[in-house]
C-alpha cells in the first residue's frame, strides 16, 4: 500500500482494518494478531481479549432542553466500540490496548521502553501506527492544557453522600463506577457535532484508563452513565475550568 504523506512524516506504519470482523468477536475469548506490524523491521503476535467497559445498568443519553427551558435526557445506544486488551506474545511486561469503532481507531502499545501509538485520520481515511518517541517534537501539536481542580480543593469534601465502599462488579476486581458529563463543546468542536464519535471516543478513554488501572493496581473502571449534548442548550455557562466544576458540581448535586 502506498504510505500517505503525513504517516511518511511521522515515521509511521499504515495498517488496514478489517471492521466487519470486531463485532463478531466474543467478550472475554483470548484471541491472536499474528504479524501485528510495529515499525518497518518489526513484526509482534497480540495476545488479545475483548472487554466492555460499562457496568450491566448503563445508561446513554442525550441531554436536551425542551420548548420551557427544561432539560431532558433521552437514552441512546450504547456506543458501538469494540475494545481489546491484552500483551505482545513472549515479552512479559508489554501492554496493548487498541478501541475500533465506525468513526474510532486508537490504541497503545508498550513494548520494551517504547510506546506505540494506533491513530485514525478521519478527513484523510487512513490509519496507522507509529513510535512515539520516533516523531520530530516540531511535528506534534502539543497542547498545555491545566485541569484546574487544585483551585476546587473542596469538591470531594462538600460531598452530600456517605462513606463510599468499594463496588464489585462480579468480576475479578473490585471496579470504580463512573458517571460521564460531557458540554456541547466536547461534541460540538472536537467532532462537527457527531454524537455518534463523541461517544466512541469517551468510551474509548475509559477503557484505556480501566487497562492500565486493572495491570497496575487491579482496579476496574466501568461506565454507568455517559451524557452528551447534541446542542449548545447545555447547563454550562462558565469559561475557566475550575469555575466549570464548581457549575458542575452545584449542578449534580442539586439534579443528579
Amino acid at each position: 500500500l502506498p504510505v500517505p504523506a503525513q504517516v511518511a512524516q511521522f515515521n509511521g506504519i499504515p495498517l488496514t482494518i478489517d471492521k466487519d470482523v470486531m463485532p463478531h468477536i466474543p467478550f472475554g475469548k483470548q484471541i491472536r494478531v499474528i504479524n501485528f506490524p510495529l515499525s518497518q523491521n518489526r513484526n509482534v503476535d497480540l495476545d488479545l481479549q475483548r472487554f466492555n467497559v460499562f457496568t450491566s445498568d448503563a445508561q446513554v443519553v442525550i441531554g436536551s432542553s425542551d420548548t420551557n427551558n427544561q432539560l431532558t435526557d433521552r437514552p441512546v445506544e450504547l456506543p458501538d466500540v469494540v475494545l481489546l486488551r491484552g500483551s505482545i506474545i513472549d515479552e512479559p511486561g508489554s501492554k496493548v490496548f487498541i478501541a475500533i469503532g465506525e468513526y474510532t481507531t486508537n490504541g497503545i502499545i508498550e513494548s520494551g521502553g517504547s510506546t506505540f501509538v494506533i491513530a485514525k485520520n478521519p478527513a484523510e481515511g487512513w490509519t496507522a501506527v507509529y513510535e512515539l518517541d520516533a516523531v520530530d517534537p516540531e511535528l506534534m501539536n502539543w497542547v498545555d492544557v491545566k485541569c484546574g481542580v487544585e483551585h476546587y480543593a473542596g469538591v470531594v469534601n462538600q460531598s452530600s453522600g456517605g462513606e463510599v465502599g468499594e463496588r464489585s462488579l462480579g468480576e475479578n476486581c473490585a471496579a470504580i463506577r463512573i458517571a460521564i458529563e460531557t458540554d456541547w463543546e466536547f461534541t460540538g468542536n472536537l467532532f462537527g457535532g457527531n454524537i455518534d464519535a463523541s461517544a466512541e471516543y469517551a468510551t474509548t478513554l475509559i477503557g484505556a484508563v480501566s487497562t492500565i488501572y486493572e495491570s497496575d493496581v487491579n482496579m476496574a473502571t466501568k461506565i454507568c452513565y455517559l451524557r452528551l449534548w447534541a446542542s449548545a442548550f447545555d447547563p454550562w455557562s462558565t469559561g475557566s475550568s475550575s469555575a466549570r466544576l464548581s457549575e458542575f458540581h452545584s449542578y449534580w448535586q442539586s439534579n443528579m
